[in-house]
């Protein structure tokens, strides 16, 4: 299954914030997603990460906006890579 999404990066002082907006088109429930920042280049998990909301479910045609904030110093250099996987929808890489 595959979802639908829409992100954003915007820096505020020393902190990041990410707006991720994901859609489940399907007929399907889309179970147990699980949102996590990576650093581009280690491939390593950004932490800590202050998700609003995670390992979240999306009913059929439902849409819903996620927001995170994370230290700059902790992402390296680079803007960060949104990593998005569930139990039964195919893993989505947002870089």
């Amino acid at each position: 299954m595959k979802l639908d999404y829409e992100y954003q990066f915007t820096k505020s002082g020393d902190s990041g914030e990410i707006s991720l907006k994901l859609t489940n088109p399907t007929d399907a429930i889309a179970f147990f997603l699980f949102l996590d920042v990576v650093d581009k280049a280690t491939g390593n998990p950004v932490l800590p990460v202050f998700w609003d909301d995670n390992y979240v479910t999306l009913l059929p045609g439902e849409e819903r906006t996620y927001k995170a904030k994370y230290f700059l110093r902790d992402a390296g250099s680079e803007k960060p890579v949104i990593k998005i996987n569930g139990w039964n929808v195919d893993m989505i890489t947002c870089e």
